[in-house]
Order: C-alpha cells, then sequence, then structure tokens
C-alpha cells in the first residue's frame, strides 16, 4: 500500500489540474513505540514499519478505516 500510495500521491502532485491533491491511504492502526502508526505516518511522512527510509509525499494523509 505505501508503494503505490507514493507513486499515486507523486503523480497527483505533478497533475494536480486533473486529480485531486489529497491522497487518502487506508492503514491498518498499530502501535509502533508508543505511538499510533497514523499519526507518525502523518507527521514523518514515512511508513517506518512497512517502507522504511522512503518518505511519502505530504499530500499522503493516513486514516483509518471506519467500519
Amino acid at each position: 500500500g505505501s508503494a503505490i500510495a507514493k507513486i499515486v500521491g507523486a503523480n497527483t502532485s505533478k497533475h494536480n489540474d486533473k486529480f485531486e491533491e489529497k491522497v487518502t491511504m487506508y492503514v491498518y492502526e498499530e502501535m509502533i513505540n508508543g505511538k499510533k502508526l497514523t499519526e507518525i505516518i502523518n507527521e514523518q511522512h514515512e511508513n517506518v514499519k512497512y517502507l522504511p527510509g522512503h518518505k511519502l509525499p505530504p499530500n499522503i494523509v493516513s486514516k483509518v478505516p471506519s467500519l
């Protein structure tokens, strides 16, 4: 999911005249060192668990899906 979100986020930023710039990435909530994964992604723009070392574009917003 994070790798695809990175590509989609970069492309929507480049072509913001054709697409909504904000990209929502739905994430299964997990705790990483006492912090929610969604908070880490939204603050650091990196999925430190599943795609460490790769920054996500700033237009990626992670959310937990409401069921």
